[in-house]
């Protein structure tokens, strides 16, 4: 654990027996710093050049544990809603039930006083070379949330680089951002991170949806059908088949020299457990054999959806899967990320029929400008071969194939 009792580069005073220390400065955390003309005594930090007294900042930031759930669930409340047990449910799947991880990774900030009064969580995933099948795993950034009174303290900088220490040497490769906006990006990127790319949306949207733009009006979808398109019979449910979207998934061809997100039945068997999320799965079979599946994250009741998950054995089982859903399936629009970096998941989706939201901008209200994606070797000064796992650079966008379904947000 960590004291937080002298937050400057340079330790003031004793660290206790089994603490470990980590410390930020000021300039960087956000933290109000008081300079009283008495020692408080709990302790100086050198800033500046000068001497400065803290004021309350007596935390201790540590590794999560079980015991800790139910307090961190009230304190998602400011996050995720009113409905604690509703909480509950999704910090089990999503910290405790992780088939990628052996434990849940994430680090509270303790008040002496108010107890537990942040959180940071992070997922672990295992990625692999396309070429060789060689895992890398990784940790992805994902929720954070500081207790409204202690917010402005510099906690969310503290928790981060708390974890970049504590967790620096669990074997774990890089930690990834995917579902960052742009507004924190400049302050991860002070704490090392790099910008390997961007993702935006291609949209497709049907008639109702473009009168929807204009006139919104409730949309009903069917989350069961069935439609033929020659030789295959594709399905639409409100249920995962793990074996079959593995199956899928190990016989697709992706691009060579790319990370990819490790995508197998168990990984399935979790990952649509998401109590927070809708989801509508379209598979498509030639005989026996799948060979294609689409994932749609629901939108609510306005009848749009995102594609978060994909894959295809032979050409136009995407396609047709995608005109099941826009026609008897009931959905008005689809969107999907657009973060290929050499153009063949923008050709797929285009050849589909999605336009980019700049060229829909005369029926989209507003538009959202690409958002970061970002990554960090966990080594506290990483070194050249840090940033190469498996021979791919991490900074370079062609090292990558993203989908949102590698982002802990979808």
């Amino acid at each position: 654990m960590i004291r937080c009792c002298a937050p400057a580069w340079g330790w003031a005073g004793s660290v206790p027996a089994g603490c470990w220390a980590a410390s930020w400065g000021n300039s960087s955390c956000g933290i109000d710093w008081a300079a009283p003309e008495q020692p408080t005594g709990r302790g100086t930090a050198g800033y500046g050049g000068t001497s400065v007294a803290m004021a309350d900042l007596n935390y201790t930031m540590r590794e999560y544990t079980l015991e800790d759930l139910p307090r961190v669930a009230e304190l998602q409340r400011q996050l995720l809603g009113d409905d604690v047990e509703h909480n509950l449910a999704y910090l089990r799947w999503k910290y405790h039930d992780n088939p990628q991880a052996d434990r849940p990774w994430a680090i509270v900030a303790q008040h002496e006083r108010d107890g537990i009064v942040g959180f940071r969580g992070f997922v672990p995933s295992l990625w692999q070379d396309s070429r060789s099948g060689a895992e890398v795993p990784m940790l992805a950034l994902a929720d954070t949330c500081v207790d409204t009174d202690h917010r402005r303290r510099g906690l969310f900088t503290a928790m981060t680089r708390a974890s970049l220490e504590h967790f620096g040497d669990a074997g774990y490769r890089a930690i990834i951002n995917l579902s960052t906006s742009a507004a924190p990006a400049p302050g991860y990127i002070k704490m090392g991170w790099q910008i390997f790319g961007h993702h935006g949306y291609l949209v497709r949207l049907t008639l109702r949806g473009v009168v929807a733009r204009v006139l919104p009006l409730p949309v009903a979808t069917m989350r069961t059908c069935t439609g033929r398109r020659g030789d295959l019979v594709c399905t639409v449910e409100d249920r995962p088949g793990p074996a079959a979207m593995a199956a899928v998934v190990a016989q697709a061809s992706p691009a060579p020299g790319r990370l990819v997100l490790k995508r197998d039945e168990e990984f399935y068997n979790w990952r649509f457990g998401n109590v927070r999320e809708r989801y509508t799965f379209a598979l498509a079979h030639r005989g026996e054999e799948p060979v294609a599946f689409v994932v749609v994250r629901e939108d609510g009741a306005a009848g749009s959806g995102a594609i978060i998950d994909y894959a295809e054995t032979e050409a136009g089982g995407i396609e047709s899967l995608v005109d099941l859903l826009l026609g008897s399936a009931g959905f008005v629009g689809l969107s999907v990320w657009n973060a290929g970096p050499d153009g063949a998941d923008e050709r797929l989706w285009r050849s589909c029929g999605f336009r980019s939201l700049e060229g829909l901008k005369k029926l989209v209200r507003r538009t959202m400008p690409p958002l970061p994606l970002l990554v960090r070797p966990l080594a506290g000064e990483p070194v050249a071969e840090d940033w190469c796992p498996a021979g791919l650079d991490l900074r370079r966008p062609g090292s990558w194939h993203i989908m949102e379904i590698c982002s802990d947000g979808s």
